[in-house]
C-alpha cells in the first residue's frame, strides 16, 4: 500500500516543483498578472457592494411610507385619527399609518441606539405625531401630495410639514444605475486584461518549455501530467490576486469603521445599515468576513484556472 502511494506522492511533488518554476521563470509577468487581478477584484467587489447597499436602501425606502404628514405637537389625537380615516377612503392610498409621539420616540431610540447621549436628550414631547401614507401606485403620489397640501391650507388640521421621499428614491436609483453600468464596464475591461495577462504569462512558459514538453511526451508522460502545472499556475495567480484584494478591502473598511466610531458619521452609517438589514457591516462579524473571503478567493481561483485552460488549449496542442 505504501509502495503504490509513493509514486503518486512523487508525481505530486514534481507537479508542484514544475508549477513553482513556471511562476518564477517569468516573475515580472507573474507579478503583473497578480497586481491586475488584485485591482480587478478590488474594483469588482467594491462595485458589487455598492450595488447591493444601494438596492437594499431603495427597497427600505420603498417599504416605508412614501408621504409623511407631521402635525403640531399639541394636535389632538382624535383629529389626527379622523384625518387618517379621510385619507384611507381615497382610491389612490394603499395604507395610512398613525405614529403617535410615544411611538415616534421608540422608533427614534431604535434608530440611534448607538448614541446613548443622543437618545437620552430627546423625549416624546420633542417628536411630533405623524401619518405615513403609501400609494397604491407610485404615479399617484403627486395627486396625494396635492390633496395633502389642500388639507394643510386648512389651519384646523394642524399640519406642520409634509415630506415626500420620491426624490430620494429617484436619486438613489440614478446612483445605483451609474454604479452598475460604469462599474460593469470597468470590471469587464479589467477582467479582460487579467485574462489576457494570464494567457500571455502561461503562453510564455509553455513556449519556454516546448523542448522539455516534447521529451516528456516521447517518454510517455500523460497529457494531464504535462498540463496540470500550467493549470495550477493560473489558479495560483487568481488565488493570490483575490486574497490580496479582499485583505486590502477588509482592512480599509474595518479600519475606517474603527476611526469614525466616535463620530456623528458612524451614527448615520450604523442607522442606515440597520434599516437595510446589513448591521454586520458596522462591526467585526466573523461569519460575514469568512464567507466573503471564501467567495472572493474561490472566484479568483476559478477565473485563474479558466484562463489557464484557455492558454493550454491555445498553446499546448
Amino acid at each position: 500500500m505504501a509502495k503504490s502511494s509513493e509514486p503518486k506522492t512523487q508525481n505530486f511533488r514534481r507537479i508542484l516543483t514544475a508549477t513553482r518554476k513556471h511562476i518564477v521563470r517569468n516573475k515580472w509577468l507573474s507579478i503583473a498578472s497578480i497586481i491586475v487581478i488584485s485591482l480587478t477584484f478590488i474594483i469588482a467587489t467594491s462595485m458589487i457592494g455598492l450595488v447591493i447597499i444601494s438596492s437594499r436602501t431603495i427597497s427600505a425606502f420603498e417599504k416605508k411610507a412614501q408621504v409623511m404628514i407631521f402635525f403640531e405637537n399639541d394636535s389632538a389625537e382624535e383629529d389626527i385619527l379622523s384625518l387618517q380615516d379621510e385619507l384611507e377612503q381615497l382610491d389612490m392610498t394603499e395604507s395610512v399609518e398613525y405614529i403617535s409621539k410615544e411611538e415616534a420616540l421608540e422608533i427614534y431610540k431604535e434608530d440611534f441606539e448607538d448614541d446613548e447621549a443622543l437618545v437620552e436628550s430627546v423625549t416624546s414631547d420633542a417628536l411630533p405625531p405623524s401619518l405615513g401614507i403609501r400609494a397604491k401606485n407610485i404615479d399617484e403620489i403627486p395627486d396625494i401630495i396635492k390633496y395633502c397640501n389642500k388639507l394643510k391650507e386648512n389651519s384646523d388640521n394642524n399640519i406642520e410639514e409634509i415630506m415626500y421621499f420620491k426624490d430620494v428614491i429617484d436619486t438613489l436609483r440614478g446612483i445605483s444605475r451609474v454604479i452598475r453600468i460604469g462599474g460593469g464596464i470597468l470590471v469587464a475591461a479589467l477582467s479582460a486584461i487579467s485574462i489576457v495577462l494570464i494567457l500571455i504569462t502561461i503562453g510564455f512558459n509553455i513556449n519556454a518549455h516546448k523542448s522539455e514538453i516534447e521529451v516528456m511526451q516521447l517518454v510517455g508522460s500523460t497529457n494531464n501530467y504535462i498540463r496540470i502545472p500550467f493549470l495550477l499556475e493560473g489558479a495560483f495567480y487568481g488565488f493570490v490576486g483575490s486574497a490580496i484584494s479582499i485583505s486590502i478591502l477588509l482592512l480599509i473598511w474595518y479600519g475606517s469603521i474603527y476611526l469614525i466610531q466616535n463620530n456623528e458619521l458612524f451614527i448615520f452609517i450604523s442607522q442606515t445599515f440597520k434599516e437595510i438589514g446589513m448591521s454586520y457591516l458596522k462591526e467585526f462579524n466573523f461569519i460575514f468576513i469568512g464567507s466573503t473571503i471564501v467567495a472572493e478567493i474561490a472566484a479568483g481561483t476559478i477565473i485563474g484556472s479558466a484562463s489557464s485552460l484557455i492558454a493550454i488549449w491555445k498553446y499546448l496542442k
